[in-house]
């Protein structure tokens, strides 16, 4: 597992797959965490830079004080995008 502080707050989040591949996001359903993605993982890496990561409050990124909104969820993917110096990606 890796961590960035995105917002102020942890981001867990994976890298798998060829360094030079073209990036490719895993978005994961409500109430999960990014290992739903484990099967789809392991069959795209041959081809793809794959990003998996946890949303705030859930698997092992950040719990916030308050309610996370849609814009902030959406803050969150492209502060870690910048981070990761990913400037497009196909989700």
């Amino acid at each position: 597992m890796n961590e960035l502080i995105i917002q102020g707050l942890q981001v867990a989040f994976q890298l798998d797959g060829r360094a030079d591949g073209p990036p490719l996001v895993l978005i994961k359903s409500l109430s999960t965490n990014r290992s739903m993605w484990t099967g789809q993982t392991a069959a795209l890496s041959g081809d793809y830079r794959v990003v998996s990561y946890d949303v705030r409050g859930q698997g092992q990124s950040g719990v916030p004080t308050a309610p996370a909104t849609i814009d902030e969820l959406g803050a969150d993917r492209l502060g870690l995008l910048d981070r990761l110096e990913i400037g497009q990606a196909h989700l």
